[in-house]
């Protein structure tokens, strides 16, 4: 067995240890391990972009989704397993068919907490986005789907990440800003594809990848994050380009009385809902890169109504105004 190999053997014992403390803990735990889910982060977008502040809930939609990103391709360098895949004893209180390095809810945790302390700026902040991360890793491995390590790379990773765009963040807007907005929306392409291209590059090592002995308990195992990926890169594609041409178009305010805000995530639920079911009735069956290629193409419309076409919907209704005039 290599380094790795061994890392997770020794890692074994911790896990079980976790999984014998008391069984009232699988309950409260799978809840916090939901915090980390896509469909729990997409609500918190909705209301934050619709609701609060669309102008930060569109910079905290792109950090999820580029990070998210950057997790499925590490995940495809990396192919490492979860502990229950090697191990019959450790129970699987949830089951995950991907690679389990790095841990994408504890990267999930750390970007998107990290995102709203920075924002706050309160040593409160910063002490409820440790507990949190902590307590989101703590979830994965009680849970039995990861290592100590993968909580770990994960955790990293985010940190890494959420450097990175506290660092650059200003100067990369600066300079988006200052393009024409048909040079946004190419680029806007370029980032989306740019993404499962760097996928594809991390898949190759793995290439005829198939399922280890020593994996025999995984069950299920689908690993190659297809349907991930058109997601995070079909949402990245309607996002960035749905939000530079909303900013093109004067932006919308997010001010209201409750009853507005209501309004406007009822309208935008709705209709994210309709194109939801529209999409699924027209996708094809057929070959993996037609069904994932269109798959692709419904979530950039997804993305784009969320981020452009709802909030001119309730410009348009009376349910929000400009944020600032339309240029001339």
């Amino acid at each position: 067995m290599d380094f790795l190999d061994n890392l997770r053997h020794a890692e074994l014992a911790p896990i079980l240890w976790v999984q014998g403390l008391p069984g009232w803990l699988e309950t409260p735990l799978k809840v916090v391990s939901v915090f980390g889910t896509n469909g729990f982060v997409i609500v918190v977008l909705s209301v934050v972009y619709w609701c609060v502040n669309p102008r930060f809930g569109l910079r905290l939609g792109l950090v999820v989704l580029l990070s998210a990103g950057l997790n499925s391709i590490a995940k495809l360098l990396l192919q490492a397993p979860r502990p229950y895949w090697i191990d019959s004893r450790v129970q699987a209180f949830a089951r995950e068919p991907t690679f389990g390095i790095p841990s994408g809810h504890a990267q999930a945790a750390t970007v998107f907490s990290g995102i709203l302390a920075s924002a706050s700026r309160k040593p409160y902040a910063i002490g409820a986005a440790v507990a949190f991360v902590a307590l989101m890793g703590f979830s994965r491995v009680y849970l039995g789907v990861h290592f100590l390590s993968d909580v770990a790379a994960g955790i990293l990773i985010g940190l890494l990440f959420l450097a990175a765009v506290l660092r650059w963040e200003k100067p990369v807007l600066a300079w988006w800003r200052a393009r024409a907005i048909g040079a946004q929306i190419g680029l806007s392409v370029a980032v989306s594809l740019g993404v499962v291209v760097a996928a594809l590059l991390a898949s190759l090592p793995g290439a005829g990848w198939t399922l280890p002995e020593a994996w025999r308990f995984a069950g299920l195992v689908a690993p190659w994050e297809e349907s991930r990926l058109a997601a995070i890169s079909g949402g990245l594609l309607g996002a960035i380009a749905g939000g530079s041409v909303l900013s093109h178009k004067g932006g919308f305010s997010a001010a209201g009385s409750v009853k507005q805000r209501a309004l406007r995530w009822l309208i935008g639920v709705a209709g994210a809902a309709l194109i939801w079911a529209v999409l699924r009735l027209v996708t094809p069956q057929g070959p993996l890169l037609l069904t994932e290629a269109v798959a692709y193409l419904n979530y950039a419309a997804l993305a784009l109504w969320a981020v452009l076409g709802a909030p001119l919907v309730f410009v348009a209704v009376g349910l929000a105004e400009r944020a600032r005039p339309v240029a001339p």
